[in-house]
């Protein structure tokens, strides 16, 4: 019979050590007004900043196996606690809102919808189990179903140049546009594809995007800076 490690339930720490509180406190090192480093990553004075999401490795893993990633284990910081429910999208979703599950209502893989008599696959956007392939773009509408402003959002209405890579077939998904729009997704599929992709972009921030505008150093000129 196999045996299992007792099982410790950790309450999410929201507001000061969760995955929703990320993005506000990378914002807040690029300065984005209204934004709050709840966690203490103490980043001021940076003016790119790249975060790269590893889906499923946690802390634990890594501790349990610092030889498997030597370097990631070796970057010693905050340990941070997921929100719950801890599915993929939910937490992707407090990823890329700075908000907890219960704020952004992406609060599973599979939630019930209006008007449906089977669940929608939050990942594929579409009704899931037996029967028709369905998709839910136009029914669900995304920016409908999590209206609020994403990080992404509000870091480009501040002037700050915004770049994302990420899977293929996420590149238009619903989940991509309902937490982390409005900034395209370059789509890969590889690491070395991704790798190419982070190098192709542009090294600083351009002109001020259509929700926003740069802020300004003291000789007028817009402050560089750029999240990717």
């Amino acid at each position: 019979m196999p045996t299992y490690a007792a099982l410790v339930l950790v309450v999410p720490r929201y507001g000061t050590a969760s995955l929703a509180d990320v993005m506000p406190a990378l914002l807040a090192a690029l300065r984005v007004p209204g934004e709050d480093d709840r966690i203490g990553l103490d980043l001021a004075g940076v003016r790119r900043i790249c975060l790269l999401l590893v889906d499923g490795l946690g802390a634990q893993a890594l501790a349990e196996h610092p030889d498997t990633a030597p370097f990631l284990s070796a970057l010693a910081g905050p340990t941070l606690t997921a929100g719950f429910p801890s599915t993929t999208a939910a937490s992707l979703s407090s990823l890329g809102t700075g908000r907890p599950p219960g704020e952004h209502g992406i609060v599973g893989y599979l939630l019930a919808v209006p008007g449906h008599d089977r669940v929608m696959n939050v990942l594929q956007w579409r009704l899931h189990g037996p029967g028709p392939a369905v998709d839910l773009l136009s029914d669900v509408v995304p920016e409908h179903f999590q209206p609020a402003p994403t990080a992404f959002e509000r870091a480009e209405a501040d002037g700050v140049r915004v770049s994302r890579i990420g899977p293929a077939f996420q590149e238009r998904s619903g989940l991509t546009t309902a937490a982390c729009s409005p900034t395209p997704t370059t789509g890969t599929s590889t690491s070395p594809d991704t790798c190419a992709a982070r190098q192709r972009m542009p090294g600083r921030s351009t002109s001020p995007t259509s929700t926003g505008s740069p802020r300004r150093s003291p000789n007028g000129s817009p402050r560089m800076r750029r999240w990717s």
